[in-house]
């Protein structure tokens, strides 16, 4: 009996808390202004709709049907990723982005899936250059490929790159008789 008396008091004590609200033009309202979230979090601050949905303490799907019931513009795929941090040197599990294909050459990570062969990757940077011209490649002039050092390092026409090639092979074939 005493649990309904005091669950009767609160309930009494809530009206005419609301009551007193009301009377000096308070409202107390759980809504949220999703355009300000808009203006404020996802345009100012660049936060994404998952870190809003933790802020406002909904759900990432009612802050975009929020979003789009209010007429409030949504990112792209393209936007959104621009935003995303591609650093990936920042990761928890990051081993330096560099591992050795099957054919022994050092592979260095450029960003999210891609990856250069680090001796060109070194080349074109010390070179400032874009990309290796169509029909030339890298030599490692000691024959290691795990030498990327800039002056190991030479560019050649595919075909004389070849040539050096297999005369090294034959050198070496003449060696071993």
């Amino acid at each position: 009996m005493q649990k309904w008396k005091y669950l009767y008091i609160s309930i009494l004590l809530y009206i005419l808390f609301l009551k007193f609200l009301r009377k000096e033009g308070i409202k107390l309202t759980n809504t949220i202004d999703w355009k300000i979230v808009h203006e404020e979090l996802y345009i100012k601050r660049k936060l994404s709709l998952k870190e809003i949905s933790i802020k406002c303490k909904c759900s990432k799907t009612s802050v975009y049907k929020n979003f789009l019931r209010n007429k409030l513009k949504i990112r792209s795929l393209k936007e959104a990723m621009q935003l995303v941090d591609l650093n990936l040197e920042n990761h928890p599990r990051w081993k330096g982005g560099t591992h050795i294909d099957k054919n022994g050459r050092i592979l260095k990570c450029i960003g999210k899936g891609k990856y250069i062969q680090e001796s060109i990757f070194n080349y074109l940077k010390f070179y400032n250059l874009e990309k290796i011209p169509e029909g030339y490649v890298i030599h490692h002039i000691d024959h290691n490929k795990l030498n990327n050092k800039i002056d190991n390092l030479k560019m050649l026409s595919r075909s004389n790159h070849t040539i050096l090639h297999n005369q090294t092979r034959w050198q070496i074939s003449i060696h071993k008789l």
